[in-house]
């Protein structure tokens, strides 16, 4: 069985034949819709930052606090929601979409991930993460 690097997308893997459909079954556990990790693993910020750019299909911009950590923040919660500008308004739970527009030279590419370079003040990003977490508890 060749390394695999995770997170990674299940049905690409079965077709490569790094795993078969029972080992991908049986070693692994999907987090978000054809993304998968090893069974009793807790994400980094920076690879929950991968497995929501790879939910994206790769066309996704990472944002929020995952962008923070792949810039190179070190108090970021390894409990936080993974956050990603994207046009699919339809995420699975422990996504956060946002269909911002990013302007030109506003994105930065990090480990092969196209990363959104802090356009926001520490202020923008404090407000919207306060107002992530109101909604995810429903207020």
């Amino acid at each position: 069985m060749n390394p695999i690097d995770w997170p990674f997308r299940g049905p690409e893997a079965v077709h490569n034949g790094t795993l078969t459909f029972r080992e991908l079954r049986r070693f692994n556990r999907a987090i978000y819709p054809a993304v998968w990790i090893l069974r009793d693993t807790v994400l980094s910020p920076q690879q929950l930052a991968r497995a929501a750019w790879l939910w994206s299909d790769r066309r996704g911009v990472v944002s929020g606090l995952c962008a923070s950590a792949l810039l190179g923040a070190k108090w970021i919660d390894a409990g936080e929601r993974a956050e990603i500008i994207h046009s699919n308004r339809r995420p699975p739970a422990g996504l956060v979409v946002h269909s911002d527009t990013l302007a030109p030279g506003e994105t930065t590419e990090v480990s092969g991930m196209p990363v959104d370079g802090g356009s926001e003040s520490p202020y923008e990003s404090l407000t919207r993460l306060m107002l992530v977490r109101a909604e995810f508890r429903g207020r």
